[in-house]
């Protein structure tokens, strides 16, 4: 029996990080307007994110950490972390417009009419243009190269049985082979980087003593040898502390 006390006193941090680890859902308001680009900073663990074209944010927080909302045309803001809020499914943030006042302002019409939409035609300057103005569906993501199997190749275009003989050098030479790995790393990168930036650098810094250039190998060793991503992607986070505190014992053990 002493021995098990023994061991939860020894797993009682762990612990606690790991019950209170909670996604926090918010959106950020000005006058009932969602507000994008506002950047959320979780002062506490060093977390950080900012709000999409509909206002809303989420980033990793514990009872009683502090964040902090900051943009140029709007008054800072801070929130404390309370039972109260963790609780809530969505935080509404309000932030004031920042009011900068000028003492003169000085009028120069370069040919100005004073017509807006004259003096944009006047101007020379050239909206661009995108699908969308014109009513063209268009692709709207980043294109990356397809990668074409040797059947597909033997078997391209029109007419049919046409030979992409680009795509079968580029199979038999391993380009195919390579660009998968660097798409699996890409993909992983981001999820690391996702990872970092939702608990905070200083998250890890201070719970795990690791220094800031540990971080980035010790979320890297996480992903690749448990079910952390997975986890993180699906909301578990007390399941990815858990993991975290599980990798930190045994690289303690190690040494």
């Amino acid at each position: 029996m002493k021995n098990n006390y023994f061991l939860l006193f020894l797993l009682f941090p762990f612990l606690v990080n790991a019950q209170f680890f909670k996604e926090l859902r918010g959106k950020v308001l000005h006058n009932r307007n969602s507000i994008v680009g506002i950047h959320v900073l979780n002062t506490t663990t060093g977390a950080t994110t900012i709000t999409d074209e509909e206002g809303f944010f989420e980033i990793g927080v514990r009872l009683n950490d502090t964040l902090f909302f900051s943009a140029v045309q709007y008054n800072h803001q801070t929130l404390v972390i309370s039972a109260e809020i963790l609780q809530q499914k969505v935080v509404n943030i309000y932030l004031e417009e920042r009011i900068t006042e000028l003492e003169e302002v000085v009028v120069r019409p370069h040919n100005l009419e004073g017509d807006l939409t004259k003096d944009i035609k006047n101007s020379g300057v050239k909206p661009a243009i995108n699908f969308d103005d014109v009513g063209i569906p268009g692709y709207k993501g980043v294109r990356q190269e397809p990668i074409i199997s040797t059947w597909q190749a033997f078997n391209y275009g029109i007419p049919l049985g046409s030979i992409n003989i680009e795509a079968i050098y580029k199979n038999w030479s391993g380009y195919y082979e390579g660009l998968k790995k660097r798409r699996k790393w890409d993909a992983e990168n981001e999820a690391i980087v996702q990872i970092i930036s939702f608990y905070g650098v200083k998250f890890f810094i201070e719970t795990y003593a690791l220094n800031e250039d540990e971080v980035y190998p010790f979320v890297l060793g996480c992903v690749a040898d448990s079910d952390v991503e997975v986890d993180f992607k699906n909301g578990n986070h007390n399941l990815v502390v858990q993991l975290f505190d599980q990798r930190h014992r045994e690289n303690r053990d190690r040494e």
